[in-house]
């Protein structure tokens, strides 16, 4: 059986279900397959949002400007598709393991991947991506870093903090030496009861209490509290006036204007 969409032998099947005997079936090669599942990976809705239309949207780890992939619509960097590919192959070859028998691999494609197993590694992948900020601009070692931050939640108006982007920050900023002061309007006992023995992570009583001598600020859930902070006072509290928003609530040039400097997600960070 020959690939969907180009000449070589199809080596996968996949499946993907949008509902109750509501499925597609794709035969692809692995190349196809893997280009496929990248650009049908749901982005979160604010990443749509900011990436939709044209301007000076860059991809966060290179600086290269986002480009349409494949004249799909979907605008995105080289960089961060490779990023995706390294975490698929492994994947890919575990499936073509597992459909050998006897020292033979089956001429058709008979294993069903699981769109939703290559979804979380899209979304790892995201939520990486504050944490490099940080790392991009106070260096790799973390030591005597503290580092506010709002937002423990996956999500607003809930205590849920079940594959929320905070767990992988915090973990990666504590790996390296930091400490984190946090807040979240609904999560703290939540937090509490996750991180109550760690030392290196402490609770505020409210958002401008964690930010008190703080080497940055970290935004990481869009709570309408966080939208319209006091940029001044937030620059007084702060050891350095550098926000770091992984919800992208504010304008770049109107946080610019007040002395900070914002590295959002996305878009080209302002001083």
């Amino acid at each position: 059986m020959k690939c969907q969409h180009c000449p070589k032998l199809a080596t996968l099947q996949i499946t993907e279900v949008h509902g109750e005997n509501n499925y597609e079936e794709f035969h692809l090669c692995d190349e196809c397959a893997q280009k496929h599942l990248y650009e049908t990976s749901p982005k979160k809705k604010a990443d749509t949002r900011d990436l939709a239309g044209p301007g000076d949207k860059q991809c966060d780890q290179c600086g290269t400007r986002f480009v349409d992939f494949r004249n799909t619509g979907r605008l995105g960097c080289p960089h961060d598709y490779q990023a995706f590919q390294a975490e698929l192959l492994p994947l890919l070859e575990s499936i073509h393991n597992s459909t050998r028998h006897a020292g033979k691999t089956p001429r058709r494609p008979s294993q069903q991947v699981r769109t939703q197993e290559l979804t979380r590694l899209r979304k790892d992948l995201q939520k990486a991506v504050v944490a490099d900020k940080v790392v991009k601009r106070f260096g790799a070692d973390l030591k005597g870093r503290r580092f506010a931050l709002w937002g423990l939640a996956f999500k607003p108006n809930t205590d849920d903090m079940r594959e929320a982007p905070s767990l992988v920050v915090i973990k990666a900023l504590l790996d390296r030496g930091a400490t984190v002061c946090a807040f979240d309007p609904v999560a703290m006992d939540e937090a509490r009861r996750l991180y109550g023995k760690e030392r290196s992570v402490s609770f505020a009583a409210s958002a401008m209490d964690a930010v008190k001598g703080a080497d940055a600020l970290v935004i990481m859930t869009e709570w309408k509290a966080f939208r319209s902070p006091d940029f001044d006072e937030l620059k007084k509290m702060l050891k350095e006036p550098v926000i770091i928003d992984g919800r992208n609530l504010y304008e770049p040039s109107v946080v610019a204007s007040h002395g900070l400097e914002y590295s959002p997600i996305g878009r080209l960070a302002r001083k």
